[in-house]
């Protein structure tokens, strides 16, 4: 059998094209999984944006109501109150920023959580100390009573660090 060089030409482009045909499908899909991996990206940093937004705008609702305590364990009778979020709003806003917020976020979240917490905690020992706010409280109770404050105050300042962490680390975050 004799081969002529038109045929070894014929081969050598067939598979050429075969080859570079080949090459670009693997690049297409390179591309696509490229674009769906940007694509992903973004859909999650929308996601972030939305729940970033909604948990700030819930903090500050929660700094509102800190702020309307203090004159309330201290006025009488207390100014009205603004009520806060519900817990279970509070639950599915950890839930949601638990699912779309980096690590950084999560964390200085659930540290404006625990500090809202420890607020509260504070307050209300504050009101158990003396509950009846009508009368005068009996002299004993006055350095507990201070304490208490002080306890009050320095929650509050806790919170207000982590908010501001909290404000930081989101903005940074989406800015980037």
């Amino acid at each position: 059998m004799t081969v002529n060089m038109s045929d070894i030409i014929a081969v050598v482009a067939v598979v050429a094209t075969l080859g570079i045909a080949w090459i670009n499908h693997l690049d297409r899909n390179g591309d696509h999984e490229h674009e769906r991996g940007v694509a992903r990206e973004q859909r999650l940093q929308d996601r972030r944006g939305k729940t970033y937004r909604k948990m700030l705008t819930m903090v500050y609702l929660i700094a509102d109501v800190i702020a309307q305590t203090l004159p309330e364990i201290e006025l009488i009778p207390p100014p009205p109150r603004v009520d806060g979020p519900s817990l279970e709003t509070e639950r599915k806003m950890a839930a949601r920023v638990a699912s779309y917020g980096s690590a950084p976020v999560v964390a200085r979240f659930e540290t404006v959580a625990t500090a809202e917490r420890e607020f509260f905690l504070a307050v209300r020992h504050h009101h158990d100390l003396h509950p009846d706010r009508s009368i005068s409280p009996p002299p004993p109770l006055f350095n507990e009573l201070r304490e208490a404050r002080q306890m009050v105050e320095e929650r509050r300042a806790a919170f207000d660090r982590a908010k501001e962490d909290l404000e930081r680390a989101s903005r940074e975050e989406l800015a980037s």
